[in-house]
């Protein structure tokens, strides 16, 4: 017979579940590694559930917000631990291999405006050669969500220009 406690764990799960997946997976882009931060928001919330039960079930929006605070800050320590991994396993000799292949696309960069700036011609090259925008982003040092904004920004104005 399920306890109390398990039926009200087992009821804030099955409400949040679907939310919090497409969520997580928007921002991590990986199932396997959403399902593993899914299951830790789980965890979490099962040590923490004490603190909700004498409220629910009118505070339900309080436990939502508070699962998607932890999922976001799962999510931030998904990237922080897969961005070191990423900067370590990028080698500098790309550098001298991604000036080469900037030779080849020239007759595409004398058809950008002379108003581009180093940094947004860097992001057209890029985009145009296939990289996403979170590589764009950890290449360029910027944030994913700045290069993401870059990129919409300078898409208008290119839309606008041609």
């Amino acid at each position: 017979m399920e306890t109390e406690r398990e039926r009200i764990f087992r009821e804030i799960y099955e409400d949040n579940i679907g939310r919090l997946y497409q969520y997580v997976l928007r921002r991590i882009g990986d199932v396997n590694y959403t399902e593993d931060t899914l299951q830790e928001v789980a965890v979490a919330l099962l040590f923490h559930l004490n603190d909700f039960l004498p409220g629910y079930p009118n505070n339900t929006k309080r436990i939502q917000k508070w699962l998607f605070g932890v999922a976001e800050n799962k999510i931030k320590h998904f990237w922080r631990k897969h961005y070191r991994i990423f900067e370590s396993e990028v080698s500098t000799e790309l550098i001298p291999e991604l000036a080469s292949e900037r030779d080849e696309i020239s007759d595409v960069e004398l058809m950008l405006p002379d108003w581009l700036t180093e940094m947004n011609r860097k992001l057209i090259f890029m985009r145009c050669k296939g990289y996403n925008l979170k590589e764009i982003a950890d290449m360029m040092g910027i944030s994913h969500g700045a290069c993401r904004m870059r990129s919409i920004r300078l898409t208008e104005q290119l839309k606008k220009y041609f």
